[in-house]
């Protein structure tokens, strides 16, 4: 049996005082995160402290809780399931139980933040996150370019985002928008994610799930992902073209190629009410 930790502060005053004990100083709005070197989810739980107006919405627990828990959960599994097939001990800090495709751990775990109950009804998943839906708005509403899917498909874990955010604010000239690149990142990724699990009434959850559980359990394999676009199908006007996926990449940090990346791939469906352009694909 494996228990699931989580460390709940009664504000958020001293939930940014531990971080600056250990030396983790936080941005103001963080609520929550989950360390994979000792498995804790830690977070606060006091309502309408944080700076942007986010916990001022009463969901904004569940939100964080169900983000981190899949995060938790996710590299809880991929430890288990990698140990499993090896026989021998995969360490907690190992890149194998981290799926370094950054738009699946993070888009996936805000569309797990989406999960709902109202009153006593069953809990509801993936439903619409309205503050992504306002921020992808909004910032795009600014004359704000959006990433690419090219761009997004080939971030590779945090650090390399937040590489290529510096970069994009460089080039933009106004280093104080790195903080809205890197928000901007999630909201999309989620947006992909609510397209893979929603469109088409689900034409392509199935497949979806099958290559994230490839990532889950180390067998991640590139054409997986293809598949899923294609929800399935053999339809080659929508098959990969080369492409040099990644002009915002600072020089000297070329992206590994996995061979999703440096393809340009195309959702072909439009199902009603969806628009891609909406979520800043063209």
């Amino acid at each position: 049996m494996r228990t699931l930790k989580l460390w709940t502060f009664s504000s958020h005053a001293s939930f940014m005082t531990y971080q600056k004990d250990i030396g983790m100083p936080l941005p103001p709005g963080v609520g929550a995160y989950y360390r994979p070197n000792n498995q804790w989810i830690t977070l606060f739980e006091q309502p309408g402290s944080t700076s942007g107006g986010q916990a001022n919405r009463s969901d904004f627990n569940t939100n964080k809780v169900a983000h981190e828990g899949f995060h938790q959960l996710m590299h809880t599994y991929a430890k288990v399931m990698l140990e499993k097939q090896t026989g021998g001990e995969i360490l907690w800090t190992s890149p194998e139980v981290r799926s370094r495709r950054l738009w699946l751990q993070e888009g996936f775990a805000e569309l797990m933040a989406g999960a709902m109950a109202a009153g006593d009804q069953p809990w509801s998943l993936a439903s619409v996150l309205s503050r992504r839906v306002k921020e992808i708005r909004m910032t795009l509403g600014r004359d704000f370019s959006a990433w690419s899917l090219e761009e997004l498909l080939g971030i590779r874990g945090r650090s390399d985002m937040l590489r290529r955010c510096y970069a994009k604010a460089r080039a933009r000239g106004n280093m104080a928008d790195t903080g809205r690149l890197s928000s901007l990142v999630y909201a999309q990724s989620w947006a992909l994610c609510h397209f893979l699990w929603n469109a088409g009434d689900g034409k392509y959850r199935e497949k979806f799930l099958e290559a994230l559980h490839g990532e889950m359990t180390g067998k991640a394999n590139p054409a997986d992902w293809v598949d899923v676009w294609t929800g399935g199908e053999d339809q080659p006007d929508h098959e990969a073209a080369a492409h040099d996926a990644d002009p915002a990449m600072p020089a000297g940090d070329a992206p590994r190629d996995d061979g999703l990346s440096r393809r340009r791939v195309k959702c072909h469906s439009r199902p009603s009410g969806w628009s891609p352009g909406g979520c800043g694909w063209r």
